[in-house]
């Protein structure tokens, strides 16, 4: 029998209640103050830190529950990142906040921005199309490895690489075949352009590639 699906908000919750219950066991939390919290209690502590840092970045749940009032008895700590868990929890669900991991928004954000550099380029005249495709190459390559890792970062056939990513993504059911087609046709023109290959390369295809991977970002990429 295969394993229920991992869900990061019930993980949240459930980590939430067994902070509560380590703040009312007093062989776990020993003396006051939060440097004495027992070795018991610390892999619990920080599982849910590190759940915030990932998800959440640097925002303002992370630097709550990390940056927390010291100085308090040891429980009340727990109790304090416990309660943080519940609310980013409640702020993903109201649409406040985001639902993807900091990694993968990280990344999402770094293609896009790689592809209005992209257009850019593709509009100055003194501009070989080797470079708009170069980047445009960039940013498809993170946009995969962000599918990549949202998909729980499925095994990788060689080197991790547009090509690795998207073999990866399309056995683990996340990209269909011509996605997969598209996808192996933008890397060889990014691999002429990585090669030199400039005789090879013109504004049309440059265009096209650009116009294409950006059609698959908006289809494609992880939003949250």
């Amino acid at each position: 029998m295969s394993e229920p699906p991992y869900d990061p908000f019930d993980w949240a919750r459930a980590e939430a209640n067994r902070l509560r219950q380590l703040s009312r066991d007093q062989s776990v939390v020993g003396e006051p103050g939060y440097p004495r919290l027992a070795t018991k209690a610390k892999p619990r502590l920080a599982a849910a830190l590190d759940f915030l840092r990932r998800n959440d970045g640097g925002g303002e749940f992370y630097r709550l529950a990390n940056d927390g009032d010291k100085s308090k008895m040891a429980e009340q700590y727990l109790l304090d990142v416990a309660d943080v868990l519940d609310q980013y929890v409640a702020a993903v669900e109201s649409g406040m906040a985001s639902s993807l991991p900091y990694e993968v928004r990280a990344r999402v954000d770094a293609a896009t921005d790689l592809m209005e550099q992209v257009a850019l380029l593709l509009n100055e005249r003194d501009v070989h199309p080797g470079a708009p495709i170069m980047l445009a190459g960039a940013a498809l390559e993170a946009a995969l490895r962000s599918l990549w890792e949202q998909a729980g970062s499925p095994s990788l056939a060689g080197k991790p690489g547009i090509n690795s990513y998207s073999t990866a993504l399309q056995t683990a059911g996340k990209l269909d075949r011509q996605d997969a087609k598209d996808v192996t046709a933008w890397s060889g023109l990014r691999n002429d352009a990585a090669h030199g290959h400039f005789d090879l390369l013109d504004a049309p295809r440059a265009r096209l590639m650009a116009d294409g991977i950006n059609l698959f970002m908006q289809r494609r990429a992880p939003r949250g």
